[in-house]
Formats: structure tokens, C-alpha cells, sequence
């Protein structure tokens, strides 16, 4: 650990305080000394110790730092010294080590990639920081989530409806002492992953069900693909239940590939009154 001196000559305590409400007077301790003690590879053991005169105050107006070394406050003739120890020394910027748990960055990445690529759009971020919305975006807002899913549905709402969504980096800090995330990294995971799923399957119907319909015809094809080969070379069909499983994947894939353009068909003209509703709404 390595001990630096305070250097008085260069080094002031500053204070600002509020006047009656109405107006803002800032002072100073001239005199301040004290020893700094650094350990770099254990900074949490590392000290700091200020000694400060209290008679040096200056304000810069000569009545007002007279009755400021007056008794009716630091009384500077009983008490000329105010004196500092720290208790405990945290380093700043240390989110990464103390705010986030194993799996919460991946998790944070596996949702950002996911919404980009299904959305096509560039978040860096969609779990941190703050949301700021608009009075426009806010009156039109209807979500059916709650608790740590609601800021990931103002999310997709906003991608949804084809709101303008912008990022401003910032930077992490530490919690507060005493403080600690709610957040569940498996169970608040799974249920952001979830939500993420079912808005994508209302916002694009088609490309979900056309999805659908090929992992069940693919299972179809395996299937049935086999009983068809084996009746053309013997003429016989030998694998009942194996045949009847194959068109009934076949037919729930048809079906899906059904569903999936009617209710693209829905969702255009949910999105062609929504822009309808929200045009009356800003002209009222």
C-alpha cells in the first residue's frame, strides 16, 4: 500500500447551501490536510484521513463568515478542527463484478439478439436504463404484462407499432449499500423469452406459422417418407400407425400454413386502423 499526503496548498473542501430557498451560497475550508492510503491490488483496504480548520471558512462575504465561526454554528474557538475517517473504501464502476450475477449478461445478450433479429432492428440494450416515452406512445400503450416483463413490452409494443426507438449509452453504477437485484436469472429469463415469442407470433402471424407448419411437415416427411418407400417397393403398407401419424402431421401443417395467412390478413388491417386511431387521436 503506498501513503500520499494531502497537498493544503492546492486542495480546498467546497460546499454549496441553499438560502432561505431562494437563493445559493458557496463556501470553502481553506485549510485542509490529511493522508490518502492506497492499497492498488486491495483498494477496499485502502483509507483516507482530512483534517480541516474550521476558522479558515470563507464564503466571500466577510459578516456572513463571522457569524459562520460564531457559536450559533461551527464555533470555531471550541471546535477548530472537523475531522474525516472513512469507514470503507469501494471502487467505482464495479457493476460488472458487483451488480451482475453469472448468466445475467448472457441472458441480457440472448434477449437483445433475439428481438433484433426477429424485429430487425440494432438495440444494444433492451433490459437497462430508463424508459423515456412519449405522451403519443403512452395514451396508445396496452400491455397485458406485469413486473419485470413490463419494460421488455414497452419494448416490443414500441417495435410492434413501428414507433421511432432510440438509445443513449450510459454509463453502470453500484448499487447503494444495503441494495440488491430482484431479478431471477432462469424464471425472469424464460418469461422475457416467452413474451418475446408471443408478441412476434401477433405482430407477424405469417412468418410464425409458416415456421410452424415447416417443423411439422419436416416431422411429417420423416415419418411418412420411409412407409412410402417401403409401398413402392413391396405394395403393402406394413406401418399403420406410422402412415396415419404422418398425414395427420401433414394435414396440422396445412392447416397451420392456413392460419398463418388469415390471420396476416387481420393483423394489416389491425395495424391500418391502429394508424387510423392514432391520426384521430392526435388531431383531437
Amino acid at each position: 500500500a503506498d501513503t500520499y499526503t494531502i497537498d493544503g496548498a492546492h486542495s480546498s473542501t467546497n460546499f454549496t447551501v441553499k438560502h432561505m430557498g431562494i437563493s445559493t451560497v458557496h463556501g470553502r475550508f481553506t485549510d485542509v490536510s490529511g493522508t490518502i492510503l492506497f492499497d492498488e491490488k486491495a483498494p477496499e483496504k485502502s483509507s483516507v484521513m482530512a483534517v480541516i480548520k474550521t476558522a479558515t471558512i470563507s464564503t466571500d462575504n466577510a459578516p456572513r463568515d463571522k457569524d459562520l465561526n460564531s457559536p450559533r454554528f461551527f464555533d470555531t474557538a471550541d471546535f477548530p478542527e472537523i475531522r474525516f475517517q472513512s469507514t470503507s473504501v469501494r471502487t467505482a464502476g464495479g457493476h460488472r463484478r458487483q451488480n451482475q450475477r453469472p448468466f445475467h449478461a448472457l441472458g441480457n445478450a440472448l434477449v437483445t439478439r433475439s428481438i433484433n433479429l426477429l424485429f430487425r432492428c440494432r438495440l444494444n440494450d433492451i433490459m437497462s436504463g430508463y424508459r423515456v416515452c412519449s405522451r403519443r406512445f403512452i395514451r396508445n400503450l396496452t400491455i397485458p404484462s406485469d413486473g419485470f416483463g413490463l419494460e421488455t413490452g414497452m419494448t416490443l409494443h414500441a417495435l410492434e407499432k413501428r414507433f421511432t426507438v432510440a438509445e443513449i449509452p450510459i454509463d453502470y453504477r453500484d448499487r447503494p449499500p444495503g441494495s440488491f437485484s430482484k431479478l431471477r436469472t432462469f424464471g425472469d429469463g424464460f418469461r422475457v423469452l416467452r413474451e418475446i415469442l408471443w408478441v412476434y407470433k401477433d405482430a407477424k402471424p405469417l412468418v410464425f406459422f409458416t415456421a410452424m407448419s415447416a417443423l411439422f411437415l419436416a416431422c411429417a416427411l420423416a415419418i411418412g417418407v420411409p412407409v412410402v418407400l417401403e409401398f413402392m417397393r413391396t405394395g403393402l403398407v406394413l406401418k399403420f400407425p406410422r402412415a396415419i401419424l404422418a398425414c395427420g402431421l401433414a394435414v396440422i401443417s396445412s392447416l397451420l400454413l392456413i392460419c398463418g395467412f388469415i390471420l396476416d390478413t387481420i393483423v394489416k388491417l389491425h395495424h391500418e386502423n391502429y394508424e387510423l386511431q392514432l391520426n384521430r387521436r392526435d388531431r383531437d
